[in-house]
């Protein structure tokens, strides 16, 4: 009874254990020299400044197994035999340190300890990269802000690659296999440039580079600058009053149907044919004097009384793409 007790606990264990979720990204002080670490779902990559090593695996719960590589390492195990040997971390419950075990090539990762510690580390808080002295002493490059393998501005080689335990993937260097796609992290520390999820050699190129999301809010926040701030994007609010009522003026003598106007046919002297004393109809269509007032905020045009010969109207137009569309119209 008692050994069923036991068992069931331990498998109670378990189920919790496994149910913690964490994210182990970011800089650690480990026992190995300083390490990085890159989370994404359930996987892990990682790089650690000691002989240009770096790690990859899963974490599952607050458990992650996986594999290291170093440059001076024989590399013979591990998946497509590219690995120096296995990793095995355990991390607190609130992730901020681990304990852990490692081993070279012929060692499987049941024989090692998950409380040991040949392998052990305390996250930084609110580090996310490693300082500029880490960086040089480590022989890299201190980059905007930034450490990297190659000179600034200079994309990684091959061969560059391959001697810091990475993978050349039709030109991307990275920890993990070709078949994965790169990670940020890879493609900052090879000197290159992330763009909205994709590795580059040259910088971000503005708008062309936008999501989809990131266009709508400059365009929002463009147009409500312009709103604030007439005078700064080149708007002179006197003269859009006439600008305004002229092409509003206009619009209706070409569209009078849009306008909510009835146009004459051509048989009792329409707008292209003359009246009884010669004048041309289509200047019978106009302000009567009253003055039309443009509101910027709602690009609104209302011209209060437009003579149509025996009818005056009222109209309201939209000014949409620098076009007026009709949006409220009457008789006075």
């Amino acid at each position: 009874m008692k050994r069923f007790l036991f068992i069931s606990l331990f498998a109670l264990f378990g189920m919790v254990n496994s149910a913690v979720a964490i994210d182990v990204s970011g800089v650690w002080d480990s026992n190995w020299n300083v390490m990085t670490l890159q989370q994404n779902g359930s996987s892990v990559i990682g790089e650690y400044i000691y002989d240009k090593g770096v790690l990859s695996g899963v974490i599952e719960g607050n458990i992650f197994t996986g594999w290291w590589r170093e440059y001076n390492n024989e590399q013979k195990c591990g998946p497509n035999n590219r690995w120096s040997g296995p990793a095995l971390f355990k991390f607190s419950d609130d992730g901020l340190s681990f304990t852990g075990s490692w081993g070279y090539c012929g060692t499987t990762h049941d024989a090692l300890a998950p409380d040991g510690s040949g392998w052990t580390g305390t996250r930084r808080s609110g580090i996310t990269e490693y300082t500029q002295a880490e960086c040089e002493g480590a022989n890299r490059f201190w980059c905007n802000d930034a450490c990297q393998f190659t000179e600034c501005e200079t994309p990684i080689t091959k061969t560059e690659c391959e001697q810091i335990g990475r993978n050349w993937c039709d030109g991307l260097c990275q920890i993990n296999e070709c078949e994965t796609p790169i990670t940020q992290f890879d493609c900052e520390t090879s000197g290159m440039v992330w763009c909205n999820g994709t590795c580059r050699t040259e910088e971000c190129n503005g708008i062309s580079d936008c999501s989809q999301e990131e266009l709508s809010a400059q365009y929002d926040a463009g147009k409500q600058f312009c709103i604030d701030n007439p005078g700064d994007c080149g708007i002179n609010i006197d003269n859009d009053y006439n600008e305004g009522l002229e092409a509003g003026k206009q619009f209706c003598k070409d569209n009078p149907a849009a306008c909510g106007l009835e146009a004459a046919d051509s048989d009792s002297g329409g707008a292209d044919s003359e009246d009884d004393s010669g004048d041309d109809n289509d200047e019978d269509i106009g302000n009567t004097g009253n003055c039309a007032t443009f509101d910027f905020i709602t690009n609104t045009l209302h011209v209060p009384c437009l003579d149509a010969g025996p009818v005056n109207y009222w109209i309201d137009m939209q000014l949409q793409g620098g076009h007026l569309t009709i949006q409220e119209y009457g008789q006075n």
